[in-house]
């Protein structure tokens, strides 16, 4: 039976970390506000790679991030300034990042209790 929870280890201008993700819905959009978390960035300008050799993870926001990094691998936070720009340039929209992990947390637990 999989862990309730997917473990990435993390690369970043800061050193490494790690993050755990609730394994069965983990999603890229999940996934990138984790990173931001981490590094104290925004989501929106960020590119991350895994594998070796590195390829850049190219999914949607909603897309599984299962299948594409397994428990355990190491993801490395790449800085795309003209994403960030054009980011910056869009309207606001405010994501309620926090209450969204914690949520998806939340939801890893009672499915890993059931």
């Amino acid at each position: 039976m999989a862990g309730q929870f997917l473990t990435v280890r993390l690369r970043h201008p800061r050193g490494t970390s790690t993050i755990q993700l609730p394994s069965s819905h983990a999603t890229f959009d999940l996934l990138l506000e984790a990173v931001a978390e981490q590094v104290g960035g925004c989501a929106a300008g960020m590119r991350l790679s895994t594998g070796y050799p590195p390829k850049v993870l190219r999914l949607g926001p909603s897309d599984l991030i299962a299948g594409h990094i397994n428990d355990m691998d190491t993801v490395t936070y790449l800085y795309d300034a003209g994403m960030a720009q054009a980011a910056s340039q869009a309207p606001f929209q405010p994501a309620p990042k926090q209450k969204r992990l914690a949520e998806a947390r939340a939801r890893g637990q009672a499915e890993g209790g059931a």
